[in-house]
């Protein structure tokens, strides 16, 4: 019953693929594309159904890499992208799914080191959950940030004082993606034993999504655009 679950949903509730192409319609094709952590490539297809014609993919993982390989994906480990590309830039550097993986002051250094690869007043794409009751099933889910985070370390007037990016960043654009409410922690589903009346709710609860437009369900994550203003003019740290 979850694969019809799943299946009815995928059908019943936008997925962030529909906000993930709103986001960048006016976005010129022609600039290169990097995506950072692109995994098997799942992104990757769909910023080439966009019309991207200048798409990269890297990963950390290697096996990953070659799942978006065998896909027709052009993607590299990121020791192979340093060698082979040490000073490539790029128009847009996309971070689907990734931020949330990352401790804070592991973050900012990491996310400082890619944006020095964008090129001026290029453009980077952050998607990323919210915290909601299904954040913490992922089990390498660190914690969920939110735009007005990411800002207080990017932004122009960054209001934290322990810790400043290097690199500046200015808001473009943001979008939403809202889910339907789910059953998840229930004795009958961890143990998939009796299970059918929870199931049966789920299907409830996503119908009552669709039904009303989204009003019943919650807010499951978003995705940013945000602008390069380039390097810090005070690159001091407190």
């Amino acid at each position: 019953m979850k694969q019809a679950y799943n299946a009815c949903r995928r059908k019943l509730a936008p997925s962030e693929r529909k906000a993930f192409f709103r986001i960048l319609s006016g976005i010129d094709r022609s600039i290169p594309v990097l995506e950072v952590g692109c995994g098997r490539g799942g992104k990757l297809a769909w910023l080439r159904e966009l019309g991207f014609r200048d798409v990269l993919g890297v990963d950390v993982d290697r096996r990953s890499v070659e799942r978006a390989r065998a896909q027709g994906h052009n993607a590299m480990v990121v020791d192979e992208l340093k060698a082979a590309a040490p000073e490539r830039s790029f128009g847009l550097l996309v971070f689907a799914h990734v931020i949330e993986h990352f401790a804070p002051l592991d973050l900012v250094p990491f996310l400082d080191g890619w944006l020095d690869r964008l090129a001026p007043g290029g453009l980077a794409l952050m998607a990323s959950p919210v915290e909601h009751p299904g954040f913490y099933l992922d089990f390498d889910h660190i914690k969920p940030y939110y735009p007005q985070g990411i800002m207080d370390f990017f932004g122009p007037e960054a209001a934290q004082t322990q810790l400043r990016s290097r690199q500046v960043l200015q808001m473009e654009d943001i979008r939403f993606k809202r889910g339907p409410f789910r059953l998840r922690q229930l004795r009958s589903l961890l143990l998939k034993r009796n299970d059918a009346p929870a199931h049966l709710f789920n299907f409830l609860l996503l119908f009552a999504f669709a039904g009303t437009g989204g009003w019943i369900g919650r807010r499951e994550g978003w995705l940013g655009l945000f602008r390069s203003l380039g390097v810090r003019a005070s690159e001091e740290r407190f």
